[in-house]
């Protein structure tokens, strides 16, 4: 049986990269993404495109995930793991930051699961997985 399409954000490190690693060995065909794609090229996993993709460019995460449909069929499984955690000691930290912590956790995780959305819909199937973790304490 043909293994269906999985697309894992945020896979260049931890969670997502063993993801990779784990899905490729069960043999599923993956979209790998991430802002280093040369992490993502040197896992060297079979059935698989990388690409380096902002999370929160709606257009250019929406081009790669037709890329790699157009190359191994519609997705099945979209796992949402990019995110970014720049939180410190909140009375002195740039709030630039704090919009990029949602642009990124927020806007990016909701921009995959718009593109992904329809075909689950029309297809009756498919499985979103939102990874969100904190990787650092707010210092109040």
């Amino acid at each position: 049986m043909k293994k269906k399409l999985i697309v894992i954000t945020g896979a260049s490190s931890g969670f997502g990269r063993a993801t990779a690693i784990k899905l490729s060995s069960l043999g599923h065909p993956l979209l790998l993404l991430a802002r280093r794609v040369e992490k993502l090229k040197e896992l060297n996993l079979p059935n698989t495109l990388c690409e380096k993709v902002d999370i929160t460019d709606f257009d250019s995460f929406k081009k790669a995930i037709h890329k790699a449909e157009d190359k191994f069929g519609v997705v099945d499984c979209l796992i949402n793991n990019a995110g970014v955690m720049l939180l410190g000691n909140i009375a002195t930290q740039n709030p630039k930051e704090f919009k990029h912590m949602l642009d990124v956790n927020v806007q990016g995780l909701l921009n995959g699961m718009h593109i992904v959305l329809d075909d689950m819909i029309k297809h009756n199937c498919g499985t979103i997985i939102n990874i969100l973790l904190s990787r650092k304490r707010l210092i109040l």
